[in-house]
């Protein structure tokens, strides 16, 4: 969520989609039982929810520990937030979405006992089911890419949308990142376009883009473009299309 990668200090996670179900019955409705309700969807509703244990040091940073991370994000709007079962390889499925953390609780305790929180997010927008293209489990040090993704052709009506979490900076006279998400009709990416082009960062954060379609490319990369005096950045990027 953001800058802050959850897995080192949550044990159990839970993404759910559900539509708010409005009550549609009327006096004439035909081929009901009596006294049944009709049901219609209404808009749909996404929560986040995570649990864990704190540590309220971040293994020696307090800005790193889910304490600070969670109380300095709590009312935040459109905070980017990736989830996935995976290990975030590239090609693992992941869902994400803009969020608003509503609520981060710690529960008391007995004395010598694990001190637990729970912390939920509510969805600000569309909830995408999209792919890892760019992966976080080997720090980037120097100017490459990705390794493409055939996640298909956008239609007229379709976006493609991105996120873009920096987990770590690291490295003097200020390191920088640039990601573009790219698309090209073959696996080599020969002749790419450009998509998304996220803000250079320098220092953490996260964001999340969108541009609309007719696209006929269906390979998708992330180029990312790297400077600065010994360099070293952990990123994720989640490219999907609806």
């Amino acid at each position: 969520m953001g800058a802050f990668e959850w897995s080192g200090q949550t044990n159990d996670m839970e993404l759910s989609l559900a539509p708010n179900m409005l009550d549609a019955t009327v006096l004439g409705a035909a081929g009901t039982t009596p006294g049944s309700l009709i049901r219609a969807a209404g808009l749909i509703d996404g929560t986040f929810t995570a649990k864990g244990f704190n540590d309220f040091l971040g293994g020696g940073t307090p800005t790193n520990s889910i304490d600070f991370q969670m109380y300095t994000s709590i009312g935040v709007l459109d905070v980017p937030l990736t989830a996935s079962e995976m290990q975030c390889a590239e090609g693992d499925k992941a869902y994400f979405l803009p969020v608003v953390e509503g609520t981060y609780s710690i529960a008391a305790t007995p004395v010598g006992q694990l001190l637990p929180y729970s912390a939920t997010a509510h969805t600000r927008g569309r909830i995408i089911d999209g792919t890892v293209v760019l992966s976080p489990l080997a720090n980037k040090t120097s100017t490459g890419s990705a390794t493409s993704q055939n996640l298909g052709a956008v239609s007229a009506t379709q976006k493609v949308y991105a996120a873009l979490h920096v987990l770590s900076v690291a490295g003097t006279s200020t390191p920088t990142i640039t990601c573009i998400v790219r698309s090209a009709a073959a696996a080599n990416m020969s002749g790419p376009t450009t998509r998304i082009s996220f803000t250079a960062a320098t220092a953490t954060g996260g964001q999340l883009l969108s541009t609309a379609g007719a696209i006929t490319d269906t390979w998708w990369d992330v180029q990312y473009t790297i400077s600065g005096s010994s360099p070293s950045f952990q990123a994720i990027c989640t490219v999907g299309i609806l």
